[in-house]
């Protein structure tokens, strides 16, 4: 720790509660945006866990002292659960009087973000090798999730997903896509990539006609065992496509429109997985796609969360990660014309959404874009690699 007679020259000087990825995530975030983080702060002391890196991790009460003691002058809520956010901000107050110096995570995120438009470099140096590895490594997280969270009676999400089995109109889920069936007739092909369990999407218009919809998934086998399990029946088969490849296994200009809902973040390479969908896409078709914006920071870069959907000040669609960027709308824009609407950047982080409407304006060949040498060999490194990682899961991951 500092003297008091140091830490006084140090105008933003911090501590962070939360030792979890989020906690360490707000720390890395305050670091970048000019704090000095002195100490982590959980509930409970632990002795085998009383240190997090270089730093140490203190209780509420020595958190009160090295406010006091001036080493410390702002307190960083490092949670993301809304229900250990008010206990926190409970316990805080109690130990406080007066203004709780207290800086909440959205802050600190929506600063950090600031930052990262104002210097974000753009290049796109994929290494698909080892991210197709993150991806296997963590792709049950995903599969677990749909099956706890969704699939069971007892999810928190299951009443959704019982709306999503019944539904048959197409904008009986998303009342946000009227503009875009509007677009649509009798025999539309609809693809929904990404879907999940069930598609939130019906296949009926409202004037009765019905649309061609495909669900489409990498991980329809699961997903369609889950579902054989848990929708009584009343589910539609998902396909198995995969975002990166849906080139190589839909032809080009099969698709009227393709819907993308909180999904692209999950790639191995986003921007990729995108040409490949506009390449599937009939001339003047289009591309809808809306996400939690830039979703993998929101998730501390958790599970399949890798990407972050994102538009900067000029409202142009952008994809970043710690170590990659780029800017699609200028990237893409010989090919097709991209709007963006986006939410208000102060507003609740988990409010914060992006939707990018994309047309396409041109036919192209795949080539113009993608070395089909190299899409060969990744797709049978990705399919081997797959393999391998299936025989490895127990028959019982259900349970």
């Amino acid at each position: 720790m500092r003297s008091n007679e140091q830490s006084a020259e140090v105008k933003k000087r911090c501590a962070v509660w939360g030792t979890n990825s989020v906690g360490q995530q707000a720390a890395s975030m305050a670091r970048e945006t000019g704090y000095e983080v002195a100490a982590f702060c959980r509930s409970t002391y632990s002795e085998e866990k009383s240190r997090l890196g270089s730093l140490p991790i203190v209780t509420p009460s020595e958190l009160k002292r090295l406010y006091d003691e001036k080493e410390i002058n702002w307190i960083i809520i490092g949670i993301r659960n809304p229900v250990y956010v008010k206990e926190v901000d409970e316990t805080l107050h109690n130990l406080f009087t007066g203004d709780t110096p207290i800086i909440s995570l959205d802050e600190i995120e929506n600063e950090y973000l600031r930052r990262i438009h104002r210097e974000l470099q753009y290049r796109w140096e994929i290494d698909f090798q080892n991210y197709a590895k993150n991806w296997l490594q963590n792709f049950m997280s995903e599969v677990k999730f749909w099956a706890e969270y969704v699939a069971e009676d007892s999810g928190i999400y299951h009443q959704n997903y019982l709306h999503c089995l019944e539904n048959r109109e197409f904008n009986g889920i998303f009342t946000t896509c009227g503009e875009i069936m509007e677009t649509l007739k009798a025999d539309s092909v609809v693809m929904d990539i990404g879907c999940g369990l069930v598609s939130k999407y019906g296949n009926v218009l409202p004037d009765g006609q019905e649309v061609k919809l495909l669900p489409v998934d990498p991980l329809a086998p699961f997903y369609n065992r889950i579902n054989e399990q848990y929708s009584q029946g009343k589910y539609h088969a998902v396909q198995f496509g995969l975002f990166e490849f849906i080139a190589d296994f839909y032809e080009r200009n099969y698709c009227d429109l393709v819907l993308i809902n909180n999904a692209l973040d999950h790639c191995i390479d986003p921007y990729k997985s995108l040409i490949e969908c506009l390449y599937i896409v009939k001339k003047n078709g289009k591309i809808r796609l809306s996400h939690r914006r830039a979703e993998a920071l929101y998730e501390a870069y958790n599970g399949l969360h890798k990407w972050n959907m994102d538009f900067n000040e000029e409202n142009q669609f952008i994809i970043w990660n710690t170590e990659n960027a780029i800017n699609v709308s200028t990237e893409l824009r010989e090919i097709c014309d991209i709007q963006v609407v986006g939410s208000e950047e102060n507003c609740p982080r988990a409010e914060q959404w992006m939707t990018a409407y994309i047309t396409k304006t041109n036919d192209f060949p795949l080539e113009q874009f993608i070395d089909l040498e190299r899409e060969r060999y990744n797709l049978a490194f990705f399919v081997k690699q797959l393999m391998e990682k299936l025989a490895e899961q127990p028959a019982d991951y259900l349970q």
